[in-house]
């Protein structure tokens, strides 16, 4: 099967791309050179997509009609229109060229249907899933291998990694419909690789949530990961649907550390003020830098979580620093910093945070794959799958999907709609 491509999935997709089986159009070239003399990450990306071009040039199929003329669209259609010269390439190549096996590789939505409608195969990097890699996994096993399991897990040598972990990943065993252990596979304090097992009993102590003492406990044996990840993990990546918990858990350990006197630590949270709609209307709320803050969707995560005043109290004493993804440039994190709707940053935002992570930082990130708001963070191009490609395999790095609903019977009923 061979695709024609468009530029915006070379620019946004490059990785994905599997270069034997696109077709590149002289089109797509001339865009792609017109952006590459500009400035920004437009100009970066058409640089970068160039310079893959030549590197494979030997595989690629290029195609130099320009379709000036339409034989196979009759009726309104603009030939200045690029969508409507990537039709009429698609029905030349099948018709005039006989070949059946010709695509096209988009996410314009409009150029989707178009192309389908006229019975053209359609593929979308845009449809891969957001998190490629899971860093908790569910094992079942029936009560014989479970027992093999913990046997193998108390061997002083001879130990296997028969659960085939990655380096820093996480399991639930569960036997016969109920989940009796966590573990992680991790290098242990003598150099041997081994499954360290999670229990129920480590909490979080934030002063201010959970019970009479600010004690925070897990709930589920997910949940005991996530704090696991959180007191361990240089990246924590705490992902599931709303009401399970991750921006709960991952405040109780923020403020246990601001509380902390020893450590006399600084938090950093990272906010990206881009609504629903893609549209930046930060500047747009009244008041000043701390108001709109206040105003934003962290803002109001804050507040619920903390309260007005003491928010307000942390942020002033510099115990708490709220920072738009904007300000960050130039900047470097010395403590624990914390993004919150992590499925709405792209890969380059993304980066754009963990490398400004000194190594006594720390990142967490909590999103819903769900819920992801802005075009440009969808697919590939997604800053959590990015970010658990590439850390997938490595120790500092526990990333653990939440499941249920911990706010109320009223919420769990709007899993029914």
């Amino acid at each position: 099967m061979k695709y024609l491509i468009d530029t915006s999935s070379l620019m946004n997709h490059l990785e994905f791309v599997d270069f034997s089986e696109v077709i590149l159009t002289v089109m797509t070239l001339r865009e792609l050179e017109k952006h590459k003399d500009g400035y920004g990450e437009k100009a970066h990306r058409a640089r970068q997509v160039l310079r893959a071009l030549d590197e494979h040039d030997a595989v690629i199929e290029t195609d130099s009609r320009q379709v000036a003329t339409y034989k196979y669209l009759v009726g309104d259609y603009d030939p200045n229109y690029m969508d409507n010269r990537f039709l009429e390439l698609l029905h030349i190549i099948k018709h005039e060229d006989k070949r059946e096996d010709v695509g096209i590789i988009t996410h314009d939505r409009v150029l989707r249907k178009m192309a389908k409608s006229f019975g053209f195969e359609i593929k979308d990097y845009n449809d891969s899933k957001m998190e490629s890699y899971d860093g908790t996994i569910d094992v079942k096993l029936t009560p014989l291998k479970y027992k093999k399991l913990v046997e193998n897990m108390n061997r002083v040598s001879g130990f296997k990694n028969s659960l085939k972990l990655e380096t820093g990943q996480y399991a639930v065993i569960c036997v016969e419909g109920k989940e009796v252990m966590a573990l992680r596979y991790e290098t242990d304090e003598f150099g041997a690789s081994r499954y360290r097992e999670i229990t129920m009993s480590p909490h979080v102590n934030s002063k201010f949530l959970g019970d009479s003492s600010g004690d925070v406990k897990a709930k589920n044996l997910r949940q005991a990961i996530a704090i696991d990840s959180l007191s361990r993990n240089k990246l924590s990546i705490l992902t599931g649907k709303a009401g399970c918990g991750k921006s709960y858990l991952a405040i109780a350990y923020l403020l246990q550390e601001i509380h902390d006197n020893k450590k006399n630590t600084k938090v950093y949270i990272i906010t990206n003020n881009v609504p629903m709609r893609g549209t930046n209307t930060f500047g747009l709320k009244k008041g000043d830098i701390l108001s709109k803050i206040l105003q934003s969707n962290l803002g109001s995560i804050l507040k619920t979580k903390l309260g007005l005043d003491y928010t307000q109290q942390l942020i002033q004493r510099g115990q708490l620093n709220v920072i738009p993804l904007e300000d960050i440039r130039g900047a470097s994190f010395d403590g624990p910093v914390y993004v919150t709707e992590a499925q709405n940053y792209t890969k380059d935002m993304m980066k754009t945070i963990i490398e400004r992570v000194e190594d006594e930082g720390q990142l967490i990130l909590d999103g819903d794959e769900r819920q992801i708001d802005i075009v440009d963070s969808k697919g590939i191009n997604n800053g959590i799958s990015r970010a658990l490609e590439v850390f997938k395999g490595h120790e500092l790095l526990g990333h653990v999907r939440l499941e249920g609903n911990m706010r109320g019977e009223m919420s769990k009923l709007a899993d029914m709609m």
